[in-house]
């Protein structure tokens, strides 16, 4: 009973992506997002790995170390590409097909799932270069060949993989769905409320309401960020992290919240401005505010 009912619920995703796959629509959407996503990357990467260095180590790289803080960066960009484009091409055919599927539902409530649907998907994707980026950040004699060693010879290999998904799935979902929800939010009311503006200057518009969006977005999940970095870097259980940070304060969840916020505040405006500015579609008319709801 309970099969039947999930493949009622899951056989209209698979039947959907799988006949829209070859649509320019979404190969589209593919290209949009993958670009946007290496555009922030390769300017804002250093920003990054500073952060990183302060929440899993609590340094900073004097300015003789300035070449260590690309550390990385290739991994990073190779990632990049696959995670940003299938993210992005998830998220607007997820948002096409709970719409159609559901037309009562609110906007919140669509932005939501379709934020958590392409993360999912894009986070498998991830993973594999996000250990690599980090352990590489904070260690300058780490090679990739030496992390993918290390990491396939650990005890628990397997286990350390799913444990690093699921607290990457723990951020990203909540910092996805808070990011999209605020751009989303802000573009329609610059649409209804500033139109001529928004006619005007469309990937000014979505930069600044992106840059809004990953700045709030960034502050409010820092905590489970500094837990995700620390956990990829030295490979400890969620409640070991959790009690090693309590020790040292509880404002030590906010360890490098200041770099974090700038970095998803310039990530933000180049990435929603790069999005608009690669994008092939024009905006929608601007929905009721009943449907923001």
């Amino acid at each position: 009973m309970k099969k039947l009912y999930m493949r009622k619920i899951i056989n209209p995703y698979i039947y959907y992506y799988s006949n829209n796959l070859n649509s320019m629509e979404h190969l589209k959407n593919l290209i949009t997002g993958a670009l946007a996503g290496v555009v922030v990357d390769a300017i804002l990467y250093p920003i990054d790995n500073i952060k990183t260095n302060i929440q899993a180590k609590n340094q900073l790289y004097s300015i003789f170390e300035a070449k260590k803080l690309y550390n990385g960066i290739i991994p990073t960009l190779i990632g990049t590409i696959p995670a940003s484009a299938f993210f992005y091409c998830f998220y607007e055919m997820s948002k096409k097909l709970i719409s159609e599927n559901n037309p009562s539902i609110s906007k919140s409530a669509l932005y939501i799932a379709s934020t958590s649907i392409a993360e999912l998907t894009a986070s498998i994707v991830r993973l594999p270069f996000e250990i690599i980026k980090q352990k590489m950040q904070v260690s300058s004699e780490a090679s990739v060949k030496n992390i993918v060693n290390d990491v396939l010879r650990m005890q628990g290999a397997q286990s350390f993989l799913l444990r690093s998904y699921l607290v990457i799935i723990i951020r990203e979902i909540p910092f996805d769905c808070i990011q999209y929800f605020i751009w989303e939010t802000l573009k329609e009311k610059g649409q209804k409320y500033f139109r001529e503006f928004h006619e005007k200057h469309p990937v000014l518009m979505s930069s600044l309401s992106g840059g809004i969006a990953g700045a709030t977005a960034g502050f409010l999940t820092t905590p489970i960020d500094v837990i995700k970095s620390k956990h990829i870097v030295y490979g400890r259980s969620y409640i070991d992290t959790i009690m090693e940070i309590s020790k040292e304060g509880y404002l030590s969840f906010y360890k490098g919240c200041l770099f974090r916020t700038c970095y998803l505040f310039f990530g933000g405006l180049i990435f929603f401005g790069a999005l608009r500015l690669f994008s092939f579609k024009k905006d929608k008319p601007c929905e009721t505010d009943s449907q923001l709801i």
